[in-house]
This record gives C-alpha cells, structure tokens and sequence, in this order.
C-alpha cells in the first residue's frame, strides 16, 4: 500500500501545495496549478493509498473549499493532534469500473438560489442532481459544473461532471436522473469521457444570451425569461459600445468585488445583438467570465442603449477597473448559459 507524507510546516503558499501534490502523486501537465482537479482525480483512485499529513494546521489555510469538503467526505479518516491520516480503500468490484460521467443541463432558475450548493439548502440546481445521484449510486456523489449561475439565471447547456466506479452505462443515469428531478431540471445527455475531463478546467468557451423586451407593456408569457425595458433601445449605439469589449481586457470594473478570481483578466470573442420585433437578443462568448461580468455588462449596453451613458465610455470604464463606475446590473431572468465549448 502506497503512503504518501505531507508536511504541511514546509509550505507557505498555494504554489508550493500545487507543486507539492504535483510532484507527490505524479500528476501529469495537465493537471497544471489547479487543486480541484487534483482532489478530483484522487477520490477516484484505484490504488490503496494512506496520505499522511502532518501540521496540518499549517496546511489547511492554503485549501480550497472544495478540497476541504473532500477531505470531511472521506470515510477513513483519523485526526492525531495536529496530523491527519486519510487512508484510501479501492472500493471497485468485479464489474466495476471508474467513469467520468458527463451532464449536459438544462434548467429553468426561477425558483433556485442559483448553480451552486448553499450546505443543506435545497434550492440549487447542484444540490437537486447531487441528491439524486447519490439515491442512484447508493454514496455521496458531488458533481463540479462549468459555471456557477446566479440566483433567478437559466441554463440551456449547463456541463458538469463526475467520478464514480459504478456498472450503470450513461443511458441508465440519463433516465435516472430524468425520472426523479423536478420538471424545471431536465439532463439533455450523458456521456463516458476521458478521465482527464474537467467540466470547467477543460472548456475553451462560454456562450451567455442575454434577451430584453422592449415597449411600454409587459409580456405575460416572457416575463420570467427576459428583462423588460420600457423604452426602445438604440441598436446601432449599442452595437458600437459592444464591439469595445472584443479583445482580452482586464474586466475587474465588470466583476463583483466577492469575486475570489485573482485575474480578472478575459477575453471575449463576440457579442451579436439581433432584434425581432420588441425582443432583442445578444449573444456573449468568451474564455470565461467573472462573477456579475456577463449581467453588469448587459446593464451599461442598456444605459448605452438609452442614451444614458455613451458607447466610448466603455474604455475608460475597463482602464479603470473602478466597480463604482458600473452602477446597472441587469436582472437575472433575462440571462441564459447557453453554450459551453470544449
């Protein structure tokens, strides 16, 4: 059985726990500086293994959440003062065999608190499938997604995934999961993929639409899927101030100041706008996006739209990175995820 020793008093950064469990568990290049992927494969190890680490105290700042949560989950586990041994069984039987099980996610967020497990709360779309997993597969499944809507956001192509050792095909999991949920979660597909996928490390782009209703009457029957602006909105204005955002900028005014990304740096390779009739549509993709990036940039293009901030202000507002300057964040059921490219 193989037995793997941290010493927690040796490290000081983040980088040197990244290199660490790098060097440690042989992960290879892919894995790059990312402590997620890391626990991710780990739980999912086929061999017996004992990691021991010790002054854990040291260590245990320089976690992630996630990698805590992981850590609590595991079954054998032994805390000596300041050491913890974690002891890893190989659970696999006969039959069985380790999947990296993929989602393809559509859902409908009005009634949820948004993507993202609150603890126990039973109100996010991740606590839903995570609930029905675990029924199915009879453990505690935790799935990691592409993206962590907000409160109220929709997802036409919502991606997560998850490790498990288990007989069932994807075809099993797919009705499973079909049958259980609530009629406002729906999983469009599951398939097999390489152990190597990572729902959000592997993405190279994100696709959001974002659709407005305009004119001085509410429509009943798209009110819970777009914001409704009184006032017609200038296109061609509008336009102009998008194209400003193309390129790879800074977007810290565009984030929220609870953002835990250290770069707030990203690029955006489009942004359509196409009307028909009183609804008007615009289509973002990037590399990725910040927390609020994607709402509080619908919410200038509107005031931009109504003539209450003019297009070449975008600009000075990224060279800024002031969040103060970005003072509009556009309602939460007019966004949809609906694109994710890998």
């Amino acid at each position: 059985m193989n037995n793997k020793i941290i010493d927690g008093s040796k490290i000081n950064t983040k980088i040197e726990l990244h290199e660490t469990m790098k060097t440690l568990f042989e992960f290879p290049d892919y894995y790059g500086m990312n402590l997620d992927a890391m626990f991710d494969i780990l739980s999912t190890e086929k061999k017996k293994m004992v990691i021991t680490i010790k002054n854990w105290n040291s260590l245990k700042n320089q976690l992630s959440t996630y990698a805590e949560d992981w850590l609590y989950t595991l079954k054998e586990v032994e805390a000596i003062n300041d050491e913890i041994v974690i002891e890893m069984k190989n659970e696999m039987i006969e039959d069985q065999t380790i999947k990296n099980f993929r989602l393809d996610i559509q859902y409908d967020g009005g009634n949820y608190k948004g993507w993202q497990r609150l603890g126990d709360d039973n109100k996010t779309i991740q606590w839903r499938i995570e609930q029905v997993l675990s029924r199915m597969f009879e453990k505690e499944i935790k799935i990691l997604g592409c993206g962590r809507t907000d409160a109220g956001v929709h997802a036409i192509n919502q991606v997560a995934n998850f490790h498990v050792a288990s007989s069932f095909d994807q075809e099993e999991v797919r009705a499973y999961l079909n049958r259980y949920l609530p009629d406002d979660i729906a999983i469009t597909g599951v398939s097999n993929e390489s152990q190597n996928f990572h729902s959000r490390l592997s993405s190279t782009q994100k696709t959001y639409l974002y659709r407005i209703w305009q004119g001085d009457w509410s429509n009943p029957f798209e009110r819970k899927y777009s914001m409704h602006v009184r006032r017609h909105l200038d296109l061609n204005q509008m336009k102009r101030a998008a194209g400003l955002f193309f390129g790879t900028h800074d977007f810290t005014a565009f984030s929220n100041s609870k953002s835990k990304k250290k770069s707030k740096v990203r690029t955006v390779f489009s942004i359509d706008i196409d009307e028909t009739d009183k609804m008007l549509e615009i289509r973002i993709t990037g590399d990725g996006f910040l927390h609020h990036m994607v709402r509080k940039m619908m919410g200038l293009l509107i005031e931009v739209g109504l003539d209450a901030v003019q297009p070449d202000q975008v600009l000075s507002i990224l060279a800024s990175k002031d969040r103060s300057r970005v003072k509009s964040l556009a309602e939460p059921q007019g966004l949809f995820l609906e694109k994710v490219v890998y």
